[in-house]
């Protein structure tokens, strides 16, 4: 880890700089343009990032937690092992992130933007996704458990090998390009007959005893 740098960048214009590695814990970077800059690796803990531009950032294996990112923009971000847990991710732009491996562990992203972010093994595991989003994404073998999806927009998204016991799927939108193949269904509740219908599946999908396995599946 490289020197901590304690400075006030508050609206800096750090774009395309090269940060990988820095000790940026608590630093203030709230409203900087860091779009396309690098984070790898960096210590970030803690950090006032609020409404800053981090479009296309490189943030793989950066350490934020607790960082506060309200309203940030990490449009295209790419967070591979990121630690976000205790993060603030309030109103921020999550699209088209590339997440794999991510921690969310009991992140509230109610109503977040999550369209076309690609979400493979994270831990999402009693996260808050009221209302959210999730159009698109990949959630391939993601921990869901415990999650609440109520309200949540699961259309075209893929959940191949996801586990989703005990989550919470109340009146969640799900369609014929939802993929279930492999997941995991035990234990959730609000899920319905008819959202099942709707979604696809095969012999490996588990869900609750209370439903059916939809005719469509095979």
């Amino acid at each position: 880890m490289g020197p901590l740098i304690t400075a006030n960048l508050n609206k800096a214009i750090l774009r395309q700089a090269v940060l990988a590695g820095s000790n940026l814990e608590e630093v203030n970077l709230e409203g900087a343009d860091l779009q396309g800059a690098a984070f790898n690796r960096a210590n970030l803990k803690g950090a006032n990032l609020k409404e800053a531009d981090l479009q296309g950032a490189a943030l793989s294996e950066a350490n934020l937690e607790g960082a506060n990112l309200q309203g940030a923009n990490l449009r295209e971000a790419i967070l591979m092992w990121t630690n976000l847990e205790g993060a603030n991710l309030r109103e921020a732009n999550l699209r088209e992130m590339h997440c794999a491996h991510v921690n969310l562990k009991q992140q509230n992203l109610d109503g977040a933007d999550l369209y076309e972010t690609f979400l493979p093994w994270a831990n999402l595991q009693e996260a808050s996704l009221v209302g959210a989003n999730l159009m698109r994404s990949t959630l391939q073998e993601a921990n869901l458990q415990g999650a609440d999806l109520s309200g949540a927009n699961l259309e075209v998204l893929v959940l191949w090998g996801a586990d989703l016991e005990g989550a919470n799927l109340e009146e969640a939108i799900l369609s014929e390009s939802t993929r279930l193949e492999g997941v995991n269904l035990r234990g959730v509740v609000g899920l319905t007959q008819e959202q099942l219908d709707k979604a696809g599946g095969d012999a490996s999908t588990q869900f609750p005893r209370y439903l059916q396995r939809p005719a469509s599946w095979t």
